[in-house]
């Protein structure tokens, strides 16, 4: 049996005494859902051996780190570099360590130039607050500010007065890290939460990267953001199992496999503003300095932690629209919303990662290939298309398409309407999607509902309808039963061309190693 090595304990141990007091510090311990996401020790399966090591007081949280393909003494020392890595970042992005750059920056208002490490992160603040649309700011130190004494004093801070401070800070531009003296804009007070730990979480994996070059798989969690790097037993990914948002009754479920990817997200029910027995989110909208109304929690897959943890409080700080719409505008970074009911939205490459993909055949469980004819009229619009999902007592389980982006159309799909749309407004929201050319297009079915839950049962309806202005209504179904490996065909009537469905039984999930717990 491999050798499982836990918990040598850190000397840090006070969470008080770290800088960057992540359990107090909404915006860099993700504020709400994240309150940090929990990323369990990896646990091995037979065959390689872990050397694995566990720190309380890091960055008011803890730390742990893991790697495959070396021995003991090695990774130890190695640990000891990232964790002395990991301080001596502390101790410049603290805002709770008065002598720290971040707070002498924030007070004194001006320094004759920045450490090399404080111009990488202002940097990422300038790219990452043009890549979200201006929705991730570090910018926002005053704004936290008057919600933590609002805090203090129980009363809520003016509405009209936090959202003239963020509309003025959002004209402001942080000036290059090049300049010299460095010096904040007036009104500005610098704020790293949602990028900090990123960060260092990054420069933390680098450095046991740098001595261990010949470890098979690496893993730095700080907090419950963290970092993956190769593989882990066997050559196979990590795995990670999928918790979700406390506050939701039907919860993410699932495991992740994950190799050279962070991980992170946030949301919105642990990390709060309680005020006169009122609730509110840590994570506000830079555009008025308030909680958004109807936010998603987020989950973020990316190369390295500091785009993770950006993109993630990105997401969480929009409302669920922007959130999709920001979410599908990234290359090469894998996301999954999780909307106020519960429902979810998730990138194409997101369901790749989930196990529940891995044992099966190289196909998901259903293909529908599905028409959009091209009608000779003189008044031709594109139509507006639904494909779902229902059980065998016709409730509904999954959306796979949903074409158009109002209420308007989405009341001309009658069926789709009367079942599922007039009751969940939010679907239009996180699901919809712009009609389309006339053409053949095909959607995937991963084996989940919209919650993200693996399905129960072997028969289902799959429904098809599509209706255009100026034209024609057309409804059609086909029957499913998993329990049998079979396609069907439907040949094309009215706004429906053809439709050609294949599906096979879905495998089982496998163990997983970990815990993605987003509470």
């Amino acid at each position: 049996m491999p050798t499982l090595r836990f918990f040598k304990r850190s000397s840090r141990s006070n969470p008080m005494e770290s800088g960057l007091a992540v359990n107090r510090i909404p915006s860099l311990c993700r504020a709400a859902l994240l309150a940090c996401v929990a990323l369990a020790a990896v646990m091995p399966n037979a065959g390689a051996e872990v050397v694995s090591r566990h720190y309380d007081g890091v960055l008011g949280t803890s730390m742990d780190l893991a790697v495959y393909g070396v021995d003991e003494s090695a990774a130890d020392a190695a640990f000891t570099r990232a964790e002395e890595e990991v301080h001596r970042l502390e101790a410049l992005f603290s805002a709770y360590q008065e002598a720290s750059e971040l707070s002498r920056l924030n007070r004194e208002r001006s320094l004759p130039t920045l450490s090399p490490e404080m111009g990488e992160l202002i940097s990422a603040c300038l790219e990452w607050e043009r890549k979200s649309r201006r929705s991730f700011s570090c910018k926002l130190g005053a704004i936290r500010a008057a919600w933590r004494t609002a805090v203090e004093t129980q009363e809520p801070p003016d509405r009209s007065q936090l959202r003239s401070m963020a509309r003025n800070l959002r004209r402001m531009q942080l000036p290059e890290p090049e300049s010299a003296p460095y010096s904040l804009p007036e009104g500005v007070e610098l704020d790293l939460g949602g990028i900090a730990k990123g960060y260092i979480i990054d420069r933390a994996y680098n450095a046991i990267l740098e001595a261990l070059p010949e470890a098979t798989g690496i893993k730095v969690d700080i907090g419950g953001d963290a970092r993956y790097g190769g593989t882990a037993n066997d050559a196979e990914p990590w795995r990670v199992g999928l918790a979700g948002p406390a506050a939701y009754d039907n919860a993410p479920s699932g495991v992740l496999q994950v190799s050279d990817k962070a991980i992170a997200a946030s949301g919105h029910e642990t990390r709060t503003y309680d005020i006169e027995g009122e609730t509110y989110s840590h994570i506000l909208s830079a555009r008025d300095g308030w909680p958004v109304h109807n936010p998603a929690a987020s989950y973020v897959a990316a190369d390295t932690a500091l785009v993770a943890d950006v993109l993630a409080t990105a997401l969480a700080s929009n409302s669920a629209p922007d959130a999709a719409s920001l979410a599908e505008a990234q290359k090469n970074i894998e996301s999954l919303l999780v909307l106020s009911t519960g429902r979810q939205v998730a990138s194409p490459g997101w369901r790749s990662m989930e196990s529940i993909m891995a044992d099966l055949p190289a196909t998901p469980i259903m293909s529908v290939t599905y028409t959009i004819p091209k009608i000779k009229s003189g008044q031709y619009e594109r139509p507006y298309v639904a494909v779902w999902l229902t059980d065998e007592q016709r409730r509904p389980v999954r959306n796979l398409v949903i074409l158009g982006e109002s209420e308007r159309w989405a009341q001309e799909n009658t069926r789709w309407w009367r079942a599922l749309g007039r009751d969940n407004v939010l679907l239009q929201h996180g699901y919809a999607r712009a009609t389309r050319r006339p053409g053949t297009y095909t959607v995937l079915w991963d084996g989940r509902d919209d919650y993200g839950r693996p399905i129960n049962g072997q028969r289902f309806r799959l429904h098809l309808e599509a209706a255009r202005e100026h034209g024609d209504h057309s409804y059609t179904y086909i029957d499913i039963d998993l329990a049998e490996q079979k396609a069907a065909e439907l040949a094309a009537e009215g706004e429906l061309g053809d439709v050609a469905v294949n599906w096979l039984s879905p495998g089982n999930q496998g163990m997983q190693d970990g815990v993605l717990s987003a509470r």
